[in-house]
This record gives structure tokens, sequence and C-alpha cells, in this order.
């Protein structure tokens, strides 16, 4: 995909796509890993267990937890390519 087009135009754009975001009563959380294997969100929103999220295009995975609220925490559980799972915060 061209990251042109992706972010709008702009790379400062990126940060109003990717992270956690407040959608129809809820947080949307998107996260560009294209070569990870799976992607998980885990946080106060589930009690710290990995929900899985979906791969999109490009490589931008996403899951919209209803129930999250402001201030919540949350990592990403990454499976990288080498098959090694990792915590990362947004």
């Amino acid at each position: 995909m061209d990251k042109e087009a992706f972010f709008g135009g702009t790379w400062c754009a990126a940060a109003d796509w990717f992270g956690a975001h407040p959608e129809c009563g809820g947080f949307r959380f998107r996260l560009w890993a294209p070569h990870a294997r799976a992607v998980a969100l885990a946080g106060e929103v589930n009690g710290w267990q990995s929900a899985a999220m979906t791969r999109t295009d490009g490589g931008v995975w996403e899951l919209t937890q209803p129930d999250a609220k402001v201030y919540d925490s949350y990592k990403y559980v990454v499976t990288g390519a080498d098959g090694q799972t990792v915590w990362k915060a947004d």
C-alpha cells in the first residue's frame, strides 16, 4: 500500500489512525506490524487476557473493544515472523 495514501498524505496523520481511539461507545485499537504472525490486545478491559486482532491490508492489525474506557491500560501481544512473542506498549 502506498504510504501517502495510507496516511492521508502526511506521516503525522499516523497518530490519528494508530493506537487507541474512541469509537461507538468503546475504542478501536490499531497497530502496524506487517511481518507479525499474530497480534492480540491485552489490558484492563479484558482482564489482561489476549483478544485476537484482525489483520487488514498493509499489515495493520485492529480490534474494537466496546467496553474500553479512557485511561484503561493495555498492551499489544505480538507474535513475530520468528515465532517470538513480545508485549508492546503503545
